[in-house]
């Protein structure tokens, strides 16, 4: 009986892992068109919280970039961030 539970959770835990990993790619996938190239190596990402630095850990391993400079984005109240402004290079 325990291993049944236990197969169980198990199962549960690994279905809410693999959920969250295909959510967060299809999340950049669907709004990757939306991070706006201001030239120059200049892009701001709308989006904040948890899942900008997946964004922007995505962002570097497909443009091949490095991170040179990283700026919040806030409106309204102090400390509301609802985007990101990144300034990135291509690696050698």
């Amino acid at each position: 009986m325990k291993l049944k539970i236990l197969s169980i959770l198990l199962t549960l835990t690994i279905l809410l892992v693999f959920s969250g990993c295909v959510g967060n790619y299809y999340e950049y996938s669907q709004h990757s068109q939306e991070i706006k190239d201001y030239g120059n190596g200049v892009y701001y990402f709308p989006v904040a919280g948890d899942n900008f630095g997946w964004w922007l850990s995505r962002f570097v391993k497909d443009n091949n970039a490095e991170i040179i400079s990283i700026s919040a984005y806030c409106q309204g109240n102090y400390g509301v961030t609802t985007g990101y402004f990144v300034i990135v290079k291509e690696k050698p």
